[in-house]
């Protein structure tokens, strides 16, 4: 052999053992006229000067290897460093496999299907693995695949292949599912944790994949009234008997409601595991409640022409001072509003607009 040759090859150490084959396959694709190896692929192993060197030696040395019929001891003598042994016994050292320039390598191609039936009809009927082999011209390690598959399966079309296995086990998968549909506040860390107890280390990412392929989503929760049972009956009552009302009959409501504003309030954001169009769902949302710190109090009105006046609230609310601002807000909104007559004033059942002595107000 070259010694020049020889010592390019040492580049070829770098490739780890399982690329080590199919590089050399490439390589002699190239010499066959098919596609050859590309700088893209080996980017982060060689230089493109080394990448040169590295195709150029192994080249000469595998056509260098052809032209001389040199033995396979020889062959080996400069793949072993390499660890190539596997491809040189198939590809080098196998006298059927010997490759000229001109030659070409034939991809062995699957069989069809009506030949895999026929096999299986053939062994159903008694028939050997040797004899089957001869008489349709297939190899006798093909047949015997063929007929394992189809004893095991059941069938001789292609399985679907199963991919790398996943991380997380099924039985982990309903933990963590089953955990974030009794409690969608979950964190990923608490799922990473209870999964690390179970035996399983994932991380973060895995766990929000796993739940996404499920159809649960890491969303904002929504902030919503807190309402008590009476509140929710309440609501409920009201939106079933004016639900058929036509879109005439709300253009002449004026709705009216007082509200505190936090200035100074906590505006954090919690996230919840769910699916689509469940963001309104209890267990999906955020009670909010009036109270807190730092505060202005503002009452206003509005109807589906428009917003009514807006005014700031100094005092504490009660019943009297609730008539002394409908008094002097209510009826110029609804002029400024051109509300309709027999129009209708809508509020909620606090006691103070409920208390004696607002009934008037509006009429």
């Amino acid at each position: 052999m070259d010694g020049a040759v020889d010592g390019g090859l040492e580049l070829v150490e770098r490739l780890p053992l399982s690329q080590c084959p199919q590089f050399l396959h490439k390589v002699i694709d190239g010499l066959c006229g098919r596609a050859q190896p590309r700088f893209q692929d080996y980017g982060v192993i060689w230089s493109l000067r080394e990448w040169l060197e590295v195709l150029e030696n192994t080249t000469a040395f595998i056509k260098t290897s052809v032209g001389k019929d040199g033995s396979s001891d020889e062959v080996v003598s400069v793949l072993v460093p390499i660890n190539s042994k596997l491809f040189i016994k198939r590809h080098l050292c196998t006298p059927s496999n010997s490759l000229t320039p001109n030659s070409t390598m034939v991809k062995t191609k699957e069989l069809s299907k009506d030949t895999r039936n026929k096999i299986v009809a053939l062994h159903q009927a008694g028939k050997t693995e040797s004899a089957i082999a001869n008489q349709l011209g297939v190899k006798k390690s093909t047949v015997g695949a063929i007929i394992r598959k189809w004893k095991t399966y059941k069938t001789t079309d292609n399985l679907p292949q199963s991919g790398a296995p996943r991380k997380i086990p099924p039985r982990g998968v309903r933990m963590i599912t089953r955990t974030v549909s009794k409690n969608p506040r979950t964190t990923r860390g608490d799922l990473v944790n209870e999964l690390q107890r179970a035996g399983t280390n994932v991380t973060r990412p895995t766990i929000s994949n796993t739940l996404r392929h499920h159809g649960l989503r890491s969303c904002s929760a929504r902030r919503v009234p807190l309402l008590k049972p009476v509140h929710v009956r309440a609501r409920l009552k009201f939106a079933r008997e004016h639900l058929d009302d036509p879109e005439e009959f709300w253009e002449n409501v004026l709705w009216s409601d007082e509200t505190k504003l936090e200035l100074f309030g906590r505006n954090t954001t919690c996230r919840v595991w769910r699916k689509k169009n469940t963001e309104l769902h209890p267990s999906n949302t955020i009670p909010t409640v009036k109270h807190g710190g730092g505060n202005i109090m503002l009452w206003g009105c509005f109807s589906a022409k428009g917003p009514g006046r807006l005014i700031r609230v100094h005092e504490r609310m009660n019943g009297a001072m609730y008539r002394e601002i409908l008094s002097a807000n209510l009826l110029p909104s609804a002029r400024a509003l051109k509300m309709k007559r027999g129009w209708v004033f809508q509020l909620d059942n606090d006691p103070k607009h409920t208390r004696q002595g607002n009934e008037g107000v509006a009429s």
